[in-house]
């Protein structure tokens, strides 16, 4: 079991490598670089202001950036080296609940091979390794949260006073868990329910309750900050969101949040942790730590669900990764009795084989949005006297860091002004403030507008703009003196070529009916 175990780990770091510094970063991650590349007033004062999340994480990217430099791959290495860390806290906390179940020594090893193995490779926390994003940083704290609650349970199973260490070291997981998503509070109501399904006893010493209370009140106090940061912007996401809850859907993102959006391998890992959970019945030994290793994975994720339904959709699959842990920790169990070592070995083995399938499958390493190929495309094409416009204007970020990571000097107008446009009249579709949607008065006023008339031809680049503009007012607006003579397309980023329809062709430059039908 160790060289299946050491095989899949080989694969887990191999496919966390695997175009690490070409992919292109996406809107999200555009986010984050923009943040950490201001600073700390425009981190705290300004990002507080368009923002749900607290700037936490970007304040540690903004460090990171000051020390590392600003390249891609860079910016992708502390999600790589967090996903590294989580393998391993991963292995130390199968070890943890190997003790607490008095796994025999092979069980033990067995547990904590499975642990390794699917915390290598399993597909989300591979994909959620090189983001640049506070999700890495989420699961591995996440990780330690479990492990400390494991030895915490220990602790009490044995009577013995609870360990202030590993006190100490749950309570400030939970403050980080909870300054670096706007979600953290789901996890932390996890992380308490679980914490008091584990230690909570009758005899339970009056030191470790008042330790056990000081630390809840201080990790609450903590976060007061980051809470009244999401009562500010929590209106306007609650308001106007571009997330949508489908039902038809929902089974398959539920599967991508503990597997991969792939139906075989998200059935297969289902199967494999109701079996490992079955075994704290069957063995009769750890049924608390059951219950918060199900708690732990699967209340932030019902909490998402019961939020979605009666206030605004918050469920989101890559948001609620951290849940992977104490799931792989489940699946874990498995090993735990000496009867199914054969068979364990046998279904594990085909875990892995299926999981490995997911993770060097081409199409899913396909970039969430092209914005490499998109900079390529457009940046030959754009002549003298052209603009390229960004609606909505959030595109202008990953399509600027692609063309300066391609080496293209081109200009960006963000329409109608740069993120974050906090003093722009509009809408927000998408719940943040910093995002503009024009309303038709704004429309008209810019069409007619003299910079708008004067360009040859206006690049329109958007990204899901039907979010934004539904009923594509601001090209019709434009289209009423151009012609759209060249298209773009890839998933939701779309480029439009508008030229004027009384210019006439100048030299070098293609008619706009021979360049649409050489397109």
């Amino acid at each position: 079991m160790y060289a299946i175990a050491c095989v899949a780990v080989a694969l887990g770091v191999r496919a966390r490598l695997h175009n690490l510094g070409q992919t292109p970063m996406w809107l999200d991650e555009s986010y984050s670089r923009f943040a950490a590349e201001h600073g700390w007033w425009f981190l705290w004062h300004v990002i507080p202001r368009y923002e749900p999340h607290p700037p936490f994480y970007y304040s540690l990217l903004h460090l990171w950036q000051a020390a590392a430099g600003d390249s891609l791959l860079a910016y992708r290495l502390p999600g790589l080296l967090f996903g590294f860390a989580t393998i391993a806290v991963t292995g130390f906390a199968a070890r943890a609940l190997a003790d607490h179940v008095a796994a025999t020594p092979p069980a033990r090893g067995m547990m904590i091979a499975i642990a390794l193995g699917y915390a290598a490779m399993a597909p989300m926390l591979v994909s959620m390794s090189q983001q640049v994003r506070p999700y890495p940083a989420m699961i591995l704290v996440y990780a330690v949260a479990t492990l400390a609650l494991l030895r915490l349970a220990d602790d009490s199973a044995a009577r013995r006073p609870l360990s202030r260490g590993w006190i100490a070291c749950f309570f400030v997981a939970q403050a980080l868990m909870l300054w670096l998503h706007a979600l953290g509070p789901l996890f932390g109501l996890a992380m308490t329910a679980a914490l008091a399904v584990c230690v909570l006893r009758r005899g339970l010493p009056l030191a470790d309750c008042a330790w056990l209370g000081a630390g809840q009140i201080a990790a609450g106090l903590v976060y007061l900050p980051a809470f009244a940061i999401l009562l500010v912007e929590a209106p306007t996401w609650v308001h106007s969101t571009w997330l949508v809850i489908d039902p038809h859907t929902l089974p398959d993102q539920l599967g991508s949040i503990f597997a991969a959006p792939w139906r075989p391998l998200g059935c297969f890992v289902a199967l494999a942790f109701v079996a490992g959970m079955a075994q704290f019945v069957v063995l009769k030994r750890g049924g608390r730590v059951g219950a918060a290793l199900l708690i732990l994975a699967g209340l932030p994720v019902l909490t998402a669900l019961l939020l979605s339904w009666l206030v605004s959709p918050v469920f989101l699959s890559r948001t609620l990764t951290p849940g992977i842990v104490p799931f792989t920790l489940g699946i874990a169990m498995l090993g735990a009795n000496l009867r199914l070592r054969l068979v364990g070995s046998i279904f594990v083995a085909l875990l892995f084989a299926l999981t490995a399938r997911y993770d060097f499958d081409e199409n899913a390493w396909a970039p969430l949005e092209d914005w490499y190929g998109t900079a390529d495309w457009i940046a030959p094409k754009v002549a003298p006297g052209d603009v390229i416009w960004a609606y909505p204007n959030e595109t202008a970020l990953p399509l600027g860091y692609a063309l300066g990571d391609r080496h293209h000097p081109l200009a960006i107008r963000a329409i109608p002004a740069p993120v974050p446009a906090l003093g722009s009249p509009g809408d927000h579709p998408t719940g943040t403030a910093g995002v503009v949607a024009l309303r038709p008065a704004q429309i008209a006023a810019l069409a007619a507008d003299p910079a708008t008339v004067q360009p040859h031809t206006i690049w329109l680049v958007g990204l899901a703009a039907e979010r934004f503009d539904p009923h594509d007012r601001l090209l019709g607006a434009l289209l009423r003196d151009r012609t759209i003579t060249q298209r773009y397309r890839a998933s939701e980023i779309r480029v439009l070529a508008l030229t004027r329809k009384s210019t006439a062709p100048s030299a070098g430059r293609a008619a706009p009916a021979a360049a649409a039908a050489a397109h």
